[in-house]
């Protein structure tokens, strides 16, 4: 992951900790991390396979994926099958799952991305984007 890309990820992680209309009211903060800057040294190893890979199944490829043909809008450049797309889509994936503004995130439409899901979509891309 880029520098640029390590330091967007820092500065979106801190907009999961205002709840939005959509969430809970839980925080990442009530979750006991501080998701400012994740320690990769310390922290778990999350890669792809284990975490992305069901990631992109339970949030992304329902729209995102090579093989859907009703994409509901989204791009068709826009594929998440594999890390290499993920990769290539980084700081798209962030600005859209964590709007830097702290606006309701756009993707995905239907929302429902978990507090603990957000926190290890932050650690997988920015330290283990393998």
């Amino acid at each position: 992951m880029s520098r640029h890309a390590f330091v967007l990820a820092c500065a979106l992680a801190s907009a999961c900790d205002a709840p939005s209309d959509h969430d809970d009211g839980e925080s990442s903060s009530d979750s006991g991390g501080d998701m400012l800057a994740p320690d990769c040294e310390a922290g778990p190893v999350v890669t792809y396979d284990t975490f992305g890979r069901g990631f992109l199944a339970g949030y992304c490829n329902g729209c995102h994926g090579a093989q859907v043909s009703d994409r509901r809008g989204a791009p068709a450049e826009v594929l998440l099958d594999d890390r290499d797309s993920v990769a290539m889509y980084g700081d798209r994936i962030f600005a859209r799952v964590m709007p830097p503004d702290g606006s309701v995130p756009t993707m995905p439409p239907a929302g429902g991305i978990t507090v603990e899901d957000r926190e290890r979509l932050i650690v997988w891309l920015t330290c283990w984007p393998d």
